[in-house]
């Protein structure tokens, strides 16, 4: 039996309530109302924090020239900048966000690949990062494939701090 043939055939009460529950649930939420969520339910729905924002990434690089990157990095109660030289544009950039977050992840794993196509093609790169045993995937996207790794790293080092912070106990509501 497929599904429509399954969803044809539900009881029309049972429909009315869920369509009831998906109207009414946001309305009873902000009335404060003692709705207790256990400790699994929030650590499934625990939502990567943006702890650390990439507001501004330069970045020089050339044949016969040292590749520099520098980078703002906004946090939830201040702005801090960083330069710092590499291998590379994106070598470059990583460095300057690690000294700019003061976390040094290991970088397992690189990579880009285009997805759209044309003058406007948007590049997204995706990284993996580990650290004390554990890894993180980040991934960023833009036009500037250089932006779209850093962004991916900064998403990346998002999850790692994120990840760190759900292991500490949450409040109740």
């Amino acid at each position: 039996m497929s599904l429509a043939h399954r969803l044809m055939h539900l009881d029309r009460r049972f429909i009315f309530l869920v369509v009831l529950a998906v109207i009414i649930v946001p309305y009873v939420r902000p009335l404060g109302l003692p709705i207790r969520v256990s400790r699994e339910a929030r650590s499934f729905f625990h939502a990567i924090e943006r702890v650390h924002v990439l507001e501004y990434l330069h970045v020089a690089c050339g044949t016969g020239t040292l590749p520099t990157a520098s980078v703002k990095i906004r946090t939830q109660d201040q702005i801090k900048q960083a330069a710092a030289c590499g291998d590379g544009p994106i070598d470059a950039a990583y460095e300057a966000i690690r000294d700019a977050t003061g976390l040094s992840p290991k970088l397992e794993n690189y990579s880009i690949r285009a997805v759209t196509g044309g003058k406007e093609a948007l590049g997204e790169a995706t990284v993996r990062i580990s650290e004390n045993s554990r890894t993180f995937t980040g991934r960023g996207i833009s036009t500037d494939i250089i932006e779209a790794s850093a962004k991916a790293y900064v998403d990346a080092i998002n999850r790692m701090v994120s990840a760190q912070n759900k292991d500490r106990p949450l409040e109740e509501s």
